[in-house]
């Protein structure tokens, strides 16, 4: 017999934060598995296309590099922030930049809190999986010992 979480439980499990945007208010939520795993393959070419253009830490702060991080924010950053906000794709090029970027950090600071339990997670279920397979080799060879 399985289980489906109803909508309540859902809540439960990705609570929001709230981002005014206008008359609107976006409720903002950490990313499930599906879209974490979209966004990071977005970011990965993001960080290929700056590595392409020579943008880095030490640069981006010159006119030139700006410039061009400008233009990538315009192309990049719409489907990125719908993914993230849940705000409809054609509405973010209209977004003055100030609420964009705002909108992305708030996006970014509700993701790295999640992932601040994802990794506590992953890490307590990698010793259980350590502890299980000293385990199997010892349960394995009791059985074996027991015929």
């Amino acid at each position: 017999m399985t289980v489906s979480l109803v909508a309540e439980d859902w809540e439960e499990l990705f609570p929001t934060r709230p981002f005014p945007l206008g008359k609107t208010t976006l409720e903002i939520t950490a990313l499930g598995l599906a879209e974490l795993s979209n966004v990071i393959r977005h970011g990965m070419v993001l960080r290929e296309v700056c590595v392409q253009e020579g943008i880095n830490l030490q640069n981006w702060r010159s006119p030139e590099v700006m410039q061009k991080m400008a233009i990538l924010l315009v192309e990049e950053l719409p489907e990125l922030l719908s993914t993230m906000s849940g705000l409809d794709a054609g509405d973010v090029p209209k977004l003055p930049l100030t609420v964009a970027l705002s909108l992305a950090a708030v996006c970014l600071d509700v993701n790295i809190e999640s992932a601040e339990g994802l990794v506590k997670n992953f890490k307590a279920l990698s010793d259980k999986l350590h502890l299980m397979g000293n385990a199997i080799p010892m349960v394995m060879e009791a059985a074996n010992n027991s015929q």
